[in-house]
C-alpha cells in the first residue's frame, strides 16, 4: 500500500494549447474554467490546498477547507480548479479575486476533475476514464450548494462540443485522452482550446510605457452607453514595440480633457491616464466581460481606421 505524506505535493499534469479541438472517440472534453488550478489533499483529517506551483494556499480557502476536512476519507488527492460560479454556471475570475481577498471567509468552489490518490492507492497510472469514474462515485453524495463539485466530461466530436462551449461564453475546453495515465508536466494527452472573442472599443486615453515617454504602455478603452461612454478597462498587451510607438504618435494630436463617462472612475483607475478625444477605434481580443463591464484578459489586435465610435454598439 502506498503512503501519502502530509504536504507531499504531486506536480500537476499540464495541458498543451492548440487551435482546434481533436476529433475521435479516444477523447473526452471538459469545460475550461477561468480560475486557479489547485490540488486538494486530505490526509487523516488534515487539509492542504496547493497552488499549481505547490504553494500552500489553504488559508485562502476557509470554507472549502472545512468542507474537505469533513469528508469521510483517510487519504484523498484531487486535481481541479478553484472558481466562483455565476448562476449561469460560468466562472467569474474577478469575483474569485474578491473571494480570495477574504481569506478564511471566502466562498470559493473547487471543480474536481481528476483523482490522484484515494485511501492508500496511487491511481495516477490508471486510465483517465477510470479515475474520473472513481471520483464521481466518491462525490456522488455531495449536495447542491457544496463547494467541492465534480467536474464532468462530455463525449463526442470535439468541434461540436467546442461550438457549444463558445455559445455558453466559457473560456474554452480541455480535451483529454480517455485511456491516458496521469503524468506530471506538460502533456499532449491533455489539450486546451481557448475561445477568443474580439471587440471594437473606443480609445479614451493611454498610459506611457514605464521608463519611456513616447511609447504606449496600455490603452484606456470604453464602450458606448446611451449618449455617453462607459469605461471598459485597460489593454496592455498585444502591441509590438513598433506598434506601441506608432500608436503613441497617433494619439498626440488627440490629447484632450477627460471625456464624460457614464460612471466616475475611482482614483486608482484614473491614475496616470493621458486622455484623448474619443475618436479612434481599436479591435481587441478578450475572454469576456466582468459583471461590472470590464474586459477580461484583453489584448490589442489593431486600430480600426475604418471606424469611429458612433458606429459602435454596446456589447457587454
Amino acid at each position: 500500500m502506498a503512503v501519502l505524506r502530509t504536504g507531499q505535493f504531486l506536480p500537476p499534469c499540464l495541458a498543451t494549447g492548440i487551435a482546434d479541438p481533436p476529433a475521435g472517440p479516444e477523447w473526452v472534453h471538459e469545460i475550461k474554467y477561468d480560475g486557479y488550478r489547485v490540488q486538494a489533499h486530505v490526509v487523516d483529517g488534515r487539509v492542504t490546498v496547493f497552488s499549481r506551483n505547490g504553494h500552500d494556499w489553504t488559508h485562502n480557502f476557509g470554507h472549502l477547507a472545512r468542507e474537505l476536512a469533513a469528508l469521510r476519507v483517510r487519504e484523498l488527492v484531487v486535481d481541479g480548479e478553484a472558481v466562483v460560479l455565476l448562476p449561469s454556471g460560468v466562472s467569474d475570475y474577478h469575483r474569485l479575486r474578491e473571494e480570495l481577498s477574504k481569506g478564511e471567509q471566502g466562498h470559493i468552489a473547487m471543480i474536481a476533475f481528476d483523482l490522484l490518490w484515494l485511501n492508500g492507492c496511487d491511481v495516477r497510472d490508471r486510465a483517465l476514464i477510470e479515475r474520473k469514474s472513481m471520483l464521481k462515485m466518491f462525490l456522488a453524495r455531495r449536495r447542491e450548494g457544496d463547494l467541492l463539485r465534480f467536474g464532468d466530461h462530455i463525449c463526442g466530436e470535439g468541434a461540436a462540443i467546442f461550438q457549444r462551449a463558445s455559445a455558453l461564453g466559457v473560456e474554452g475546453i480541455v480535451s483529454k485522452r480517455c485511456n491516458a495515465p496521469y503524468r506530471s508536466g506538460r502533456s499532449t494527452d491533455w489539450l486546451k482550446i481557448k475561445i477568443a472573442q474580439t471587440e471594437d472599443v473606443v480609445v479614451l486615453g493611454y498610459l506611457d510605457m514605464k521608463g519611456s515617454r513616447d511609447i504606449v504602455g496600455a490603452l484606456v478603452v470604453g464602450q458606448p452607453d446611451g449618449g455617453t461612454l462607459r469605461y471598459a478597462g485597460r489593454v496592455g498587451t498585444g502591441f509590438s514595440a513598433r506598434e506601441a510607438a506608432e500608436i503613441w504618435k497617433a494619439l498626440q494630436p488627440l490629447r484632450a480633457s477627460p471625456p464624460p463617462l457614464a460612471r466616475r472612475l475611482e482614483r486608482a483607475q484614473r491614475q496616470g491616464i493621458k486622455w484623448v478625444e474619443p475618436r479612434l477605434v481599436a479591435e481587441i481580443e478578450h475572454r469576456g466581460w466582468s459583471p461590472d463591464g470590464i474586459l477580461r484578459q484583453a489584448a490589442f489586435k489593431r486600430l480600426r481606421l475604418d471606424k469611429e465610435h458612433p458606429d459602435l454598439t454596446p456589447s457587454a
